[in-house]
This record gives structure tokens, C-alpha cells and sequence, in this order.
């Protein structure tokens, strides 16, 4: 899945997940099924996207949300990747 522009609106890039996959890993010690059962649902997501596969629209942006809301305060979020509002921010501001 790349990057694509259709009507104003960017296509989610599958290469995100794996960027974001590598710079989180580099804070948590969990293995990469584990942190994929947890923020996609599913222990081989990242090597099924790695190898080509893909997903849905909706699982990869539930994903990207899940990695924000979790991110590691001192790691920078890599400036390429469009990061979704924490969630929690959102409550705060309700």
C-alpha cells in the first residue's frame, strides 16, 4: 500500500507501519507478534504487510492510532509519518 493522493486526501503508505514498528521496538523489549497482536490484533500483521499483503484502511489507521496513544515520551515520532492525536489528548479536551 503506498502513499497515493486521490480527492485531497492522502492513502495510508504501508512503509509507515514498518518505520514506526522499527523506532518503537527500539524502546520495548517485546517481540514484533507481540506488539502486532496488541495494536493490530492479529501476531503476523507486520510480516503479512512486509511480504506485500495488505489491509484495510481501517486497521492500519486503528494501528497508527494505537502506536500514538502508546509512543514512548522520549522518542521523537518520525517526521514523515502523519501521527494521529493521542486519544488521550482527546479526552482531555472534551
Amino acid at each position: 500500500m503506498e502513499s497515493v493522493r486521490q480527492s485531497g486526501c492522502v492513502l495510508p503508505d504501508s512503509r509507515h507501519l514498518g518505520t514506526i514498528l522499527a523506532i518503537y521496538r527500539s524502546a520495548d523489549p517485546r517481540s514484533e507478534a507481540t506488539i502486532a497482536q496488541i495494536a493490530a490484533g492479529n501476531p503476523s500483521f507486520f510480516s503479512r504487510i512486509r511480504s506485500g499483503g495488505s489491509c484495510t484502511i481501517r486497521l492500519y489507521l486503528r494501528t497508527l492510532r494505537w502506536f500514538s496513544d502508546n509512543w514512548p515520551e522520549h522518542l521523537e515520532w518520525p517526521p514523515d509519518v502523519p501521527r494521529p492525536e493521542p486519544t488521550s489528548a482527546k479526552e482531555e479536551a472534551a
